[in-house]
């Protein structure tokens, strides 16, 4: 290639990548990136809110209520979803350790009440079993405390599932435990 066709192509490629650059920019693709790290972030915080800033014997409490209230025939069976305007009065009846956690949806059934956190392709959130069913996990189960199991669907193939729950945890918490002692 001679220096004219050269200088021609490299100025054709130049304007090339700021036209990619630009309609880049103006398209939904970085929107699409920044909504799916977003997503991310949101249920990191929602996790560590739940496994490490929560009051886990609150959460149980208040599950157990809901199971009681649907045994007795004050609450309903069935699925509670808090997405429309319907589910904001809903949302608002719920117990407040409940709703600090920021339920998406609840399911409460004869055999356990389910809180989650997160649903769609991917879900996360609480499992409290009946006191007269017998509880039961897998490998992407983690008893927090005595009847209040922690789900995440997304860790069935994780080797060690305690190890990676305790990677979430703050390293502020660290910090704030090593000044108290």
């Amino acid at each position: 290639m001679n220096k004219k066709k050269k200088r021609i192509f490299v100025i054709c490629m130049i304007i090339l990548a700021l036209s990619l650059a630009v309609l880049l920019l103006k398209s939904p693709v970085p929107h699409i990136i920044k909504s799916v790290f977003g997503i991310s972030r949101q249920i990191k915080r929602k996790k560590v809110k739940l496994l490490f800033e929560s009051n886990h014997e609150e959460l149980l409490l208040a599950c157990r209520k809901m199971l009681l209230e649907a045994e007795d025939g004050k609450r309903d069976y069935g699925e509670l979803w808090f997405g429309d305007e319907e589910g904001k009065k809903l949302f608002e009846c719920l117990p407040e350790p409940l709703k600090n956690i920021e339920p998406v949806y609840i399911v409460i059934s004869h055999e356990s009440i389910m809180v989650a956190l997160w649903g769609g392709m991917y879900h996360m959130g609480l499992i409290v079993f009946s006191e007269d069913f017998p509880a039961w996990g897998d490998k992407c189960h983690k008893e927090l405390i005595e009847g209040l199991w922690y789900y995440d669907d997304r860790h069935k193939n994780t080797p060690n599932f305690e190890e990676y729950i305790e990677s979430l945890r703050p390293k502020y918490k660290e910090i704030n435990n090593k000044a108290n002692k």
